[in-house]
């Protein structure tokens, strides 16, 4: 991400605590936190709509056949395969969101700091 030569040169250090005067870092740092924020509650709904899908297929298909266990167990571990990867994206998303307010915050407090 940021190299040792962005820290000691000072035009490119300056370039990432302070913001232009059309806010553009700010406003880029909003929408990529704005686009996780989607991202995880997409990821949230789709294992409720996955965990509903499951319960009403499985009740249906129960009272239909005779080997209700066997694919009880088949839905019951692909389900846990599809939470383990959308709880690995979470998380990405999570850290992601930590450091670009991280970022952002820099910026914010930077400037504060400039101005008075």
């Amino acid at each position: 991400m940021f190299q040792v030569a962005t820290i000691i040169n000072e035009a490119k250090r300056n370039s990432l605590l302070f913001d232009d005067v059309n806010f553009s870092r700010s406003k880029a740092y909003f929408g990529a936190l704005q686009h996780l924020n989607l991202f995880d509650e997409w990821l949230n709904e789709t294992l409720q709509n996955l965990d509903h899908s499951y319960s009403s297929f499985l009740h249906s298909f129960i009272r239909w056949h005779k080997d209700g266990g066997v694919v009880d167990e088949s839905f019951r571990r692909l389900l846990e395969k599809y939470r383990e990867r959308i709880g690995s994206l979470r998380l990405q998303i999570k850290h992601k969101t930590e450091e670009i307010t991280s970022l952002r915050d820099g910026v914010r407090d930077t400037q504060t700091l400039y101005q008075s």
